[in-house]
């Protein structure tokens, strides 16, 4: 009796999500001007800071066609509670008010 050798079972190769990439430049500092931002929110990302203040565009006075993620590399800002020299930065919110007023239609 001749015993055949079994044949390799097919493995299943693992299945990889596609990476997930940006699909399109980050945004300039143009974009939240266009929607009537006024200016960004610079936050000391410290536990036991968090200290906030906001910023004007007029105050940062940098080009429109900066990208938004770049806006801390040409100010280089500093947390004026602990001298923290990392930062976050977020577009400043608070005065936004969407078209319609942000209010559902009644019709």
């Amino acid at each position: 009796m001749v015993r055949r050798k079994p044949e390799p079972r097919e493995q299943a190769k693992p299945v990889r999500p596609e990476r997930a990439g940006p699909t399109e430049p980050p945004p300039t500092i143009a974009a939240p001007k266009t929607i009537s931002l006024t200016g960004i929110h610079v936050t000391c990302p410290r536990a036991n800071c968090r200290r906030s203040k906001p910023m004007t565009w007029e105050q940062l006075a940098l080009p429109d066609d900066l990208l938004f993620p770049r806006v801390v590399e040409k100010k280089r800002f500093a947390c004026s509670a602990c001298n923290g020299k990392a930062v976050n930065i977020t577009p400043d919110w608070r005065q936004y008010r969407p078209q319609g007023g942000g209010q559902p239609s009644l019709k």
